[in-house]
């Protein structure tokens, strides 16, 4: 017996929130939930064609990113209109008993689109977002999820402290087992016949300009002039026009300080993880990460991490062997961080990469989402039969 569940995510990208999307998907017991995915991006390796790879139902929603101007609002006010039918229809054809809403563009589009008698999750997974769209969202849920006590703190003040209770932390789940294999795939530094000398400092993230690949460029540049053998890799591409004039003030950043062989753009990588983990550091400089996926994911491989105090990061890190925090967004203090973190002990490393599996594994999100679903689907549909009963 299960419960039906219409997964619903209208981001044009694939980032953080659509790969954690995907492995809940990709793992979910459907003796206890069925999922039927309502995605937008249907790009090469983007959301839709991961879900058809690892053979997760779904059906394709036409939305578009919403700027904040009055195009921008147009454009959502047609994407809604579009959505409703499609959301209603799939309600009713699939007899869903709940909906999930990851991000806050799904959530508006459900709060708005779903039928009156479906109830809906929403996972919010930012802190970047009109308040008066949170609160919408926030108010017609079921129950609002959030991904650190941060973005929970965030997502308060822009309630301004109203109903609290219907906010939950709910941390990610990363399949580290999974990720482990990827990043033995092959040996990063052998196989691009890397120096054993060579210092390697990696910063993953798209081009987005919070995620501030420029103070890192500038961190490594101080990190160069103390140690000769240390390389910067950037690994990500951009997701929109800002994106690519962002990734292009970069490269010249890099130029320009003549650094075009100490730090390399490596674009986007379809598996990040062999040079994750030959990489002597993993950094995170984002001002306001909301979680910190890459946080997890490379101490789960064994490599240390710098990151800036604030935000998803430092939680993550709190008490954690293998990372250090520092304290402001200065170059020469991340560079310090940096230099430091070459230091860390193996046995830091492996204590490191047992705790991942020790709070973030993925069965232990995914099995206080059953909780969730079972408590907010409709009453009396946990007992509806599944295809074929």
């Amino acid at each position: 017996m299960s419960h039906r569940v219409l997964f619903v995510d209208a981001a044009q990208c694939y980032g953080g929130a659509q790969r954690s999307l995907i492995e809940v998907l990709t793992h979910l017991d459907h003796e206890r939930v069925k999922p039927l995915l309502l995605g937008a991006h249907d790009s090469p390796d983007g959301l839709l064609h991961n879900a058809s790879q690892r053979s997760v139902p779904f059906e394709k929603l036409t939305a578009h990113s919403w700027e904040r101007s009055f195009d921008g609002i147009m454009q959502a006010a047609k994407d809604i209109l579009k959505a409703r039918p499609i959301i209603r229809d799939i309600c009713q054809q699939s007899q869903i008993d709940l909906i999930y809403a990851n991000g806050i563009q799904a959530g508006l589009l459900c709060a708005i689109d779903r039928p009156p008698d479906v109830p809906f999750v929403f996972h919010h997974r930012d802190v970047r977002c009109p308040p008066q769209a949170l609160r919408y969202a926030v108010k017609r849920a079921a129950r609002t999820l959030v991904g650190s006590e941060y973005v929970k703190r965030a997502t308060l003040e822009h309630l301004d402290g109203r109903n609290p209770d219907a906010i939950e932390v709910l941390v990610n789940g990363l399949d580290l087992s999974s990720i482990r294999d990827k990043a033995e795939v092959y040996d990063y530094r052998e196989h691009f016949t890397i120096p054993a000398e060579h210092k390697l400092v990696v910063l993953v993230g798209d081009f987005v300009e919070w995620k501030r690949q420029g103070l890192f460029v500038e961190a490594i540049e101080h990190c160069i002039a103390a140690d000769p053998t240390v390389h910067g890799y950037i690994v990500g591409g951009a997701r929109d026009t800002a994106g690519f004039l962002q990734e292009e003030l970069v490269y010249r950043q890099i130029e320009q300080a003549g650094q075009i062989e100490h730090v390399i753009m490596t674009g986007t990588m379809a598996n990040p993880y062999p040079l994750m983990r030959a990489a002597d550091c993993v950094v995170t400089v984002a001002d306001g990460e909301p979680f910190g996926r890459t946080v997890v994911e490379a101490l789960a491989v064994g490599t240390p991490v710098v990151a800036l105090r604030g935000g998803g990061p430092e939680e993550i890190a709190a008490d954690q062997p293998g990372v250090i925090l520092v304290d402001e967004a200065r170059p020469d203090a991340i560079s310090d961080g940096i230099l430091t973190a070459f230091a860390v002990s193996a046995a830091d490393r492996q204590a490191a990469a047992t705790r991942m599996d020790e709070t973030y594994a993925l069965d232990l999100h995914i099995e206080r989402l059953y909780q969730i679903i079972q408590t907010h689907a409709q009453p009396g549909t946990d007992s509806a039969p599944a295809d074929g009963d």
